[in-house]
């Protein structure tokens, strides 16, 4: 779990877990920063014109890969 990178005992992984939930107004801000990022990148989008591009594939690849990394970091949990 990405939570617990790091940690080698389970003194270490309650820790560290502690800390986590303890830090919400982080979170907080971190997941309104993340979604902030994701709507910009969905928004942005492609025009007609990008498809004319014969890389718009490629484009579009590595729109989705951002939006589908956002989507994992903001869905991590503890659990």
């Amino acid at each position: 779990m990405a939570w617990y990178r790091g940690c080698s005992s389970p003194e270490e992984k309650r820790k560290r877990e502690e800390f986590v939930l303890n830090n919400q107004q982080f979170a907080s801000l971190f997941l309104e920063i993340l979604q902030a990022e994701y709507e910009r990148i969905d928004r942005k989008g492609f025009r007609e014109e990008d498809y004319e591009d014969s890389n718009w594939v490629f484009l579009q690849a590595f729109r989705n890969g951002n939006l589908a990394q956002i989507t994992k970091i903001a869905n991590c949990s503890l659990t």
